[in-house]
């Protein structure tokens, strides 16, 4: 986020391709941070007070922001589906819970390519609460 506002700020003083080429990014990213800079200053100063200075380090970008998840549907079944294996007191896997997703990805026949990676399963079992270290 101070990253964004010192292009912003320097975007200001120069020009947007100035600050583009000095910091090596594209001159659409300068306009779209332009744009942002309230929402930006929010961030840093803790979700919309006035300019203290302080960095709310909760929040590191923009509501909306990051990579969307392939199906919410997906996830929850593959949620729901540890729960109940938990329930029954049968040992969930991180292999397994990778299996039982690419399992429902093709059942339901969703377009978008999934292959439930580390990554992707790492990032569920923190979005769900769920412990890393897996049987």
């Amino acid at each position: 986020i101070m990253f964004k506002l010192q292009v912003v700020e320097y975007a200001k003083k120069n020009t947007g391709g100035a600050a583009a080429k000095k910091f090596n990014v594209d001159t659409k990213r300068v306009q779209q941070w332009k744009k942002q800079e309230e929402q930006l200053l929010g961030l840093v100063c803790g979700g919309g007070a006035p300019h203290n200075g302080q960095m709310n380090v909760n929040k590191m970008r923009l509501s909306g922001g990051g990579r969307k998840k392939i199906s919410p549907e997906l996830e929850e079944l593959v949620f729901q589906w540890i729960i109940q294996q938990n329930k029954k007191n049968i040992v969930v896997t991180r292999k397994s819970i990778r299996a039982y997703a690419k399992h429902l990805h093709s059942e339901m026949k969703i377009e978008k390519e999934f292959l439930a990676s580390v990554g992707w399963l790492n990032k569920f079992l923190k979005r769900h609460h769920l412990p890393l270290e897996l049987g």
